[in-house]
């Protein structure tokens, strides 16, 4: 509904079905990178509180809880999405839910570094009873260490990601700004040689970031 909005709107506004198309899809090209841009500050937001969680989780199993208490209690002093993910796990197991399936779909819900090792340990422990008081502080350091080393590459490129966003997106709002201010550029782009010119060029440009996307893509 509000694509469509979006696209009468600037039909109204410009009078053209090209600037009325050029809307909706513009609409939508903001909204997925807006939720992108959220899914990825939840993640990282999960990634940083990692460490404190695993200290949280040794801590408490140590001073005699079960594990699904021992959840539940990090869970209630965690941020979110980890103590969501924890309380939703502790409540599963007392349910009757296995402590693979419902650690594993925390693990799946979470995706942070470590907590795929964390899981196992903890399903392997609840069979046989090791200690894992060790094994969850190395798991804090891990994950404070690649927390830093994410920070350090996020520093390193993103001037790099900056200039690739302003040479890809430059095209794009050329081609927006002359549908809004030229009516000559309109007419040309209502012809079929003016369109295919431009979805060629679109077509290239799509290509060249897909490049760059592929070239920035540096994970630790």
């Amino acid at each position: 509904v509000a694509c469509a909005g979006a696209g009468v709107f600037t039909g109204i506004l410009v009078g053209d079905a090209c600037a009325s198309m050029a809307g909706a899809v513009g609409l939508v090209l903001v909204l997925r990178a807006k939720a992108r841009s959220r899914e990825s500050e939840v993640r990282k937001r999960a990634i940083r509180a990692m460490p404190d969680a695993f200290r949280s989780l040794a801590l408490s199993l140590g001073s005699g809880l079960s594990l699904p208490q021992a959840l539940r209690c990090v869970g209630h002093h965690a941020v979110e999405p980890i103590a969501g993910a924890f309380k939703r796990a502790a409540c599963e197991m007392d349910c009757g839910v296995s402590v693979a399936a419902a650690l594993g779909e925390a693990a799946q819900d979470l995706r942070a570094p470590g907590l795929d090792s964390v899981v196992l340990a903890l399903k392997v422990s609840r069979e046989t009873g090791a200690p894992l008081g060790e094994l969850l502080e190395q798991a804090a350091e891990l994950a404070g260490d690649r927390i830093e080393l994410e920070r350090r590459l996020d520093v390193k490129t993103s001037q790099a990601r900056m200039s690739a966003r302003m040479v890809g997106l430059m095209p794009l709002v050329m081609i927006g700004f002359l549908s809004f201010a030229s009516s000559d550029f309109r007419s040309g782009l209502a012809t079929v040689p003016g369109a295919v010119s431009v979805a060629i060029a679109l077509l290239l440009d799509g290509v060249a970031w897909l490049i760059i996307r592929r070239i920035m893509s540096v994970r630790v």
